[in-house]
């Protein structure tokens, strides 16, 4: 299951989230023609005891600007959370890239991922 909400915020970036899980590489964002894919917010969670590593990809099999570790012992969920305050951001793709979402391994990832789309500066 994947949505993606968005709303307006002081800044006037419309920032937006994608959340669902998935176990296969996929675009979690669509390219924009023009614009920046702009990460600020991310959760990955999982039950998995499994090791997977989860990479945020600059285009379809492109360049890793994120990558996550994630592995959780016998019963319990492991996961990672990171924030910066918007207009920071943890990474972003080029120009006119989608964003996709790749895994080490078919493990069940549970994911909350806040972004929005910007020019190319």
């Amino acid at each position: 299951m994947d949505q993606d909400q968005g709303n307006v915020v002081g800044d006037g970036k419309t920032q937006k989230r994608k959340t669902g899980s998935a176990s296969v590489t996929f675009a979690i964002v669509p390219a924009v023609t023009g614009k920046k894919i702009k990460v600020y917010s991310l959760s990955l969670m999982t039950t998995s005891t499994v090791a997977v590593t989860v990479e945020f990809k600059d285009g379809a099999a492109g360049t890793v600007i994120g990558t996550y570790l994630l592995q959780a012992p016998t019963s319990v969920m492991a996961g990672i959370t990171e924030n910066v305050t918007v207009p920071s951001r943890l990474f972003e793709t080029t120009a006119g890239n989608l964003l996709e979402m790749a895994f080490s391994a078919a493990v069940v990832v549970v994911y909350n991922v806040r972004y929005w789309d910007d020019d190319a500066t």
